[in-house]
């Protein structure tokens, strides 16, 4: 609609897409938030109404990927974790629980990093862009988005 050229419009796009995906990362981590005056979500919605976050999809992964026979710590915490947030979260203290769990699980932070590389990958497909205030206020924009997940 601005008449941009396709070149532009294609690095745009590209730009878009993979901010998308930064944002939607992000959005999973502030799900776990303890914060939720500041970010505006009530913790844990997202768990409760089943949505498949990325936490818990590596979480699922992680447990997936090990032995069942497997009986040491990690293997043993990451299946009881998942077997919490699998089971009945309508309560607060239910969900509380799951939340704990997931907040002090390594896969928060691996959510997190995924965030980060997206929203990197966003910012390097503007390279080809000529520098300026628009450019400035995308990397800007998108360097925010991830922030607000820290």
């Amino acid at each position: 609609f601005a008449g941009c050229p396709a070149d532009v419009v294609a690095t745009l796009v590209e730009y878009g897409e993979k901010l998308g995906v930064a944002f939607q990362l992000a959005d999973d981590v502030i799900d776990l938030s303890d914060d939720g005056a500041r970010t505006g979500k009530t913790p844990g919605t997202d768990l409760r109404e089943r949505v498949p976050t990325m936490p818990v999809l590596l979480l699922r992964a992680r447990v997936d990927a090990t032995d069942p026979s497997d009986t040491g710590l990690e293997a043993t915490r990451d299946r009881d974790l998942l077997a919490r947030l699998d089971g009945d979260l309508s309560s607060d203290e239910a969900l509380a629980e799951a939340v704990a769990g997931l907040r002090a699980h390594p896969v928060l932070e691996e959510t997190r990093e995924r965030a980060r590389q997206w929203a990197g990958e966003a910012i390097t497909a503007l390279d080809g862009l000529p520098s300026g205030a628009v450019k400035e206020s995308l990397v800007s924009f998108a360097q925010a988005l991830v922030d607000r997940a820290s």
